[in-house]
């Protein structure tokens, strides 16, 4: 996360309750293993930004080995109209690489799960299991219309936000133009770029600095404080 640089609102690794594990089992009535149950081992990872769940994945894929890859985005499936849980899940396992080395060779064979959404898909699939349904065919039909109106609406909002971060970017890359800083409304980021990119007033301060021999520290939280 943060040699990629990715701007996340929260992660969480756990493992699964004794309890959890136990109706599991029971109710699945398949596993004759430990090891063919796949979320022992999870975490979660919840970014602000779709555009950054795949980016995300390729980082995990070069450094772990995918075991299985499963898009629950209703955005990314062709022939599905609703709306409702958004995520993107993994199964993975540490690479034959990294597990020749002795620290890791202990969990070879272990396959864990990785879930990553975006805070605002988080927020509605934490609403949906507050309400307690487990599949959207025992939401009462009326209902579930306003529902999908929602979570068509949170989807509209999540782009919204990646489009408003690129603007931002976008934004902030073209300061480094006098004209552009100029003509742009006064904050705090055009402030520091006038301050330490304007060729008048880099030389006005240089010209301090070498008469008065000052010391000029550019401190970018003056700029927030006095607002």
């Amino acid at each position: 996360i943060k040699k990629n640089h990715f701007r996340i609102s929260n992660y969480a690794v756990r493992i699964k309750a004794e309890d959890s594990l136990k109706r599991k089992i029971e109710f699945k009535n398949k596993y004759r293993d430990i090891n063919d149950i796949t979320d022992v081992v999870a975490a979660r990872v919840i970014l602000l930004f779709e555009d950054d769940i795949d980016r995300f994945y390729e980082a995990i894929k070069e450094n772990f080995e995918i075991v299985e890859y499963s898009d629950r985005r209703k955005k990314n499936q062709e022939d599905r109209i609703d709306y409702g849980y958004n995520s993107l899940h993994l199964l993975v396992k540490f690479t034959d690489e990294r597990c020749r080395m002795i620290e890791y060779s202990d969990y070879k064979n272990l396959i864990f799960e990785v879930q990553i959404r975006t805070t605002l898909q988080h927020s509605w699939a934490e609403i949906e299991h507050g309400l307690g349904y487990k599949s959207q065919y025992e939401i009462p039909r009326d209902i579930r219309r306003r529902l999908t109106r929602l979570a068509a609406t949170l989807e509209l909002c999540d782009e919204e936000f990646v489009a408003i971060s690129n603007a931002v970017d976008a934004y902030n890359e073209g300061l480094v133009h006098e004209e552009k800083v100029l003509k742009t409304d006064i904050n705090k980021n055009s402030l520091i770029h006038y301050v330490i990119d304007t060729p008048v007033l880099k030389d006005l301060l240089d010209d301090a600095k070498e008469q008065y021999g000052v010391r000029l520290v550019i401190d970018d939280s003056l700029i927030t404080q006095t607002k």
